[in-house]
């Protein structure tokens, strides 16, 4: 007769080391059962005597008195599906994909909430269809489109907005954490309205509502720099309409008396409220669920995909200046030495403008010496003298560029001059780009917002996406400096460094800490593979001796 192995219940091994194999008796699976004993492994009271795991080809993932789902292994992906088959949904209509196919779902207060493969999903019924993302995103920043009728805010006075997102889901009400500051300074002779435009995300819906925030008008008439009051009160609680979805935002005009606003409820987020840190930030993606007296669990977490931008100093315009240029060749010559800053290299990467200079061109070289600028592009002519119009840094995310000269969609009388030239402050530079970046969120699934104590600006520029699951963006700051901002699967991150950068850094701790091996190029410099790393950002190390590495087992 055939021999027969009966192998004893070792434990619960639910994330195996694809490295190793799975350790005798182990269960990969364990669905309502206790180990009683050693070796021993027996259902909860109240639940039938069957084995866990693979059922009819499902690997069951809810097991609720009002139901059960499933997940089916594909071989590809995970899908959440019921157990005829019927694939349940994402808000965008496709089929909702999974993490794992164990501990992947999560009962937790009025919800069933699912790690879909790179979201926290929300079906409000087990037998739901659609899942929705879990959570509200982050609200965009409204934009200033002008002017409107009303007087509220008159000549040297400055005043600044926040929106908040709005959802009734069942008995309960669901508030985004706030967008970004704008701000408008009035520096004209008159009074006037604002108008603004409230951006939406693609996923919103006509069950949400728009609440748009306002803090106290501030007089800036002895200084036109100083930031406007972040406490804020409700000034308009608007419903979103089939309209504003096709078009993206809505219009709203403030013309709403300081009197008024006093009345309006606070935000939620105010200092003498809860503070910025209980705002609702919408959970990250999660590989495994669990609840725990209504609250749900999660690990193996994995963030929206963000990168920081510290702005070291004030953005100042080369402004316009004369050079001479030579058809077919990149190099400006006979360069005033008062254009060139103390530290020449600065105006590496910016973007340069002139009569006989190609659009999109930067500098790629300058000499302050020889008062000469190389460029990307060669000049279109040959001139004795020809007027460059400026040279000015930029920051282009997406493939959209962004310079610090030209206010797109800002009027004059923002700024603190009556020109469009931006010069300032590095939080002016951060506010400033924190507006314009925003613009393009709804298309590519960005948010962009000024980040910091607006008593204490840290210049600091935060750009997100807006789920974890929307892949992965670049941003250019100047030219050659292209940071890549690695989408789920990569690595998470905060705050992020060039790859150049990162290579160089951790060459010179190579040369300094192990100069033999720097000498024999005997070193690795190798990034962690996900799911093996430590730290939520992508991060370099370098190896040396690497003739003295050895694999682990």
């Amino acid at each position: 007769m055939p021999t027969q192995v009966t192998l004893r219940v070792s434990g619960l091994h639910v994330d195996p080391n694809p490295h190793g194999d799975m350790p005798a008796g182990a269960l990969r699976v364990a669905s309502n059962v206790m180990l009683t004993s050693p070796g021993i492994a027996e259902p909860r009271p109240g639940f039938a005597t069957e084995a866990p795991g693979v059922l009819g080809g499902y690997a069951r993932v809810f097991t609720h008195p009002t139901g059960e789902r499933y997940a089916r292994d594909t071989g590809a992906t995970v899908l959440l599906e019921d157990d005829a088959g019927t694939s349940v949904t994402d808000p965008a209509s496709n089929p909702v994909e999974l993490a794992s196919p164990e501990l992947s779902g999560a009962f937790a207060g009025d919800a069933y909430y699912v790690a879909g493969a790179n979201e926290l999903l929300r079906l409000d019924t087990l037998g739901a269809t659609e899942a929705r993302y879990a959570g509200l995103p982050r609200a965009m920043t409204p934009t200033l489109s002008g002017t409107a009728l009303g007087d509220f805010i008159s000549q040297n006075e400055a005043v600044a907005y926040r929106l908040v997102y709005v959802e009734e889901r069942g008995d309960r009400t669901l508030f985004s954490a706030p967008s970004g500051r704008v701000e408008y300074r009035e520096l004209g002779a008159g009074s006037t309205g604002l108008r603004l435009a409230l951006p939406l995300p693609a996923e919103a819906t006509t069950s949400w509502r728009v609440q748009l925030y306002r803090g106290t008008i501030l007089d800036i008439s002895l200084d036109a720099l100083a930031q406007p009051d972040d406490v804020m009160r409700l000034i308009a609680d608007l419903e979103v309409s089939s309209a504003d979805l096709v078009a993206g935002f809505l219009i709203y005009d403030d013309n709403i008396e300081a009197a008024a606003q006093a009345a309006g409820a606070a935000l939620y987020t105010n200092a003498d409220q809860d503070t910025i840190v209980a705002a609702n930030e919408r959970p990250p993606a999660m590989r495994t669920l669990a609840e725990l007296n209504g609250m749900l669990l999660g690990g193996n977490v994995t963030r929206p995909h963000r990168m920081i931008l510290d702005f070291q100093g004030p953005v100042v315009d080369s402004g316009s200046f004369t050079a001479n240029t030579t058809i077919g060749s990149p190099t400006l010559t006979g360069i005033d030495p008062t254009v060139f800053p103390e530290a020449p290299d600065t105006l590496v990467g910016r973007a340069i403008a002139g009569a006989l200079i190609p659009a999109d061109t930067t500098v790629i070289a300058a000499d302050s010496a020889a008062q000469t600028l190389t460029l990307s592009n060669n000049a279109t002519a040959t001139a004795g003298a020809t007027t460059i119009t400026s040279c000015r840094a930029f920051l282009e995310v997406e493939g959209t560029r962004f310079d610090f000269s030209v206010a797109s969609g800002l009027t004059a009388d923002w700024l603190q001059t009556s020109t469009t030239t931006i010069r300032g402050t590095r939080s002016l530079w951060a506010r400033v780009l924190g507006q314009l970046a925003s613009g393009i969120a709804r298309e590519t699934g960005l948010i962009a917002y000024y980040a910091g104590n607006p008593t204490e600006a840290s210049g600091r520029l935060v750009i997100e996406r807006a789920r974890p699951s929307e892949g992965s963006f670049t941003v250019t700051v100047d030219a050659g400096r292209t940071y890549i901002v690695p989408e789920v699967g990569s690595a998470s991150g905060s705050t992020y460094t060039s790859v150049q950068e990162a290579f160089a850094g951790r060459l010179a701790i190579s040369r300094d800490d192990q100069p033999e091996a720097f000498e024999n190029n005997d070193f690795l410099l190798r990034f962690h593979r996900p799911p093996f790393a430590s730290v939520d950002h992508l991060h370099l190390h370098c190896l040396a001796p690497a003739s003295c590495q050895t694999p682990s087992g």
